[in-house]
């Protein structure tokens, strides 16, 4: 099942985001003892530095293949998945979905319809993020919260996504046998609860600086290309071509 097409939406309202960074094949960096946000921002110069020709980081899958099917029906036995478009509101806030589309509904009508956002991280995992989708008294979908990576979502529609604004714990899927895919579901969800250096606290502050490297770490392992024939760098101790690589154009 192949994305549809959809018109083309107004993106002059959008909050400007943040592109990822791409990943490296060195990550030699010198630690501050002074500053937290000095170390994470040589890291990340360094990372753009010897920046590979391959980026890594979140992707809106466009075809829903059987390894999407087989997640969605771990998450909502009975629902659909499908292409949703984003249209974001000029009063609407990145990541703040629920209160988004509840105001919606009290100027506009409508209803609020929650359940799961699909992506796929890097070629490791699927990952579900809870979110909320405003549709309309006509029944046609639509994403009003902003989110410039994206044109359009993959969503889910779960009535076991309670209506309310509390963290929900995402769901994952492995995509390949990899012995660190658990470590790194993991530190994603770390990075996903905004931590940010700058608290006051050094310590709390370069250990979230650390693993925001890690997580770039190994970004950059699932990202690597070898030969078809060549162990998978993610040490499944399967060929590239069968793990890795059998999702590489």
């Amino acid at each position: 099942m192949s994305k549809p097409q959809r018109p083309k939406s107004d993106k002059s309202q959008r909050i400007t985001r943040g592109q990822p960074v791409p990943s490296s094949g060195s990550m030699r960096v010198r630690k501050s003892k002074n500053d937290p946000q000095i170390e994470l921002d040589e890291i990340e110069a360094t990372i753009d530095a010897n920046a590979g020709r391959r980026n890594f980081g979140t992707v809106m899958p466009d075809v829903i293949d059987d390894k999407i099917i087989e997640f969605c029906k771990s998450l909502a036995p009975d629902s659909i998945p499908d292409f949703v478009e984003i249209c974001p509101e000029h009063d609407c806030i990145e990541r703040k979905c629920y209160t988004n589309v509840g105001n919606k509904v009290k100027s506009d009508g409508g209803i609020k319809q929650c359940g799961w956002m699909i992506i796929k991280f890097s070629n490791a995992f699927l990952c579900a993020f809870a979110h909320a989708i405003w549709v309309s008294d006509d029944d046609f979908p639509v994403d009003i919260t902003p989110d410039e990576r994206f044109d359009f979502i993959l969503f889910l529609p779960s009535d076991s996504v309670a209506l309310h604004e509390y963290s929900y714990e995402n769901k994952h899927m492995a995509l390949v046998p990899s012995p660190y895919i658990e470590e790194f579901a993991h530190l994603h969800d770390l990075f996903c609860q905004d931590l940010t250096p700058n608290t006051g606290n050094q310590a709390y502050d370069l250990a979230v600086i650390r693993e925001r490297y890690r997580i770039k770490q190994l970004q950059h392992l699932f990202n690597l290309v070898v030969e078809p024939n060549d162990p998978c760098p993610c040490k499944s101790e399967l060929e590239y071509k069968n793990c890795c690589g059998s999702r590489v154009a």
